[in-house]
């Protein structure tokens, strides 16, 4: 799955913690002319910008290594596919130094076609034409990656 629709969740975290907060300031207003109920209110209003920011980091650091992806390269099942076009999205992994895209690779393994986004140094990327080792995740054979 490319990073763009990853990013979507993302985007749906930071807006409910805007509306959150936006929620939060006028609340601290009030909470001076009202009692025990209001107070609440703040206290669960905290309770939620906190769990939506929790949320929002684990969704940050699932961002560019899925657990299904990981899960794959670890205890998957090596296999050879034939690349057939690797195309750069335009996406930039933030690293310091070397750059690395994400590329859309269309593989084709035994006869099924299937695309795959990782992420790899421009002169590293495979032409089109070359066989690339492949590791299949062993419970779900959708999920495959780059050995």
């Amino acid at each position: 799955m490319p990073v763009a629709k990853r990013l979507r969740g993302l985007w749906i975290d930071a807006v409910l913690l805007g509306l959150a907060i936006s929620l939060f300031i006028p609340a601290i207003g009030a909470a001076q002319v009202a009692g025990f109920s209001l107070e609440l209110t703040i206290a669960l209003l905290l309770l939620l910008i906190g769990g939506l920011i929790a949320k929002a980091i684990r969704h940050g650091m699932h961002l560019y290594s899925p657990p299904a992806e990981r899960e794959a390269k670890l205890n998957g099942q090596l296999q050879q596919a034939l690349v057939v076009s690797a195309t750069p999205t335009g996406w930039l992994r933030g690293t310091y130094g070397r750059r690395i895209f994400e590329f859309e690779l269309e593989l084709r393994l035994e006869q099924t076609a299937l695309k795959i986004y990782p992420f790899l140094e421009l002169l590293k990327a495979p032409d089109a034409g070359d066989m690339v080792q492949v590791k299949i995740h062993p419970d779900n054979p959708n999920v495959i990656v780059l050995a």
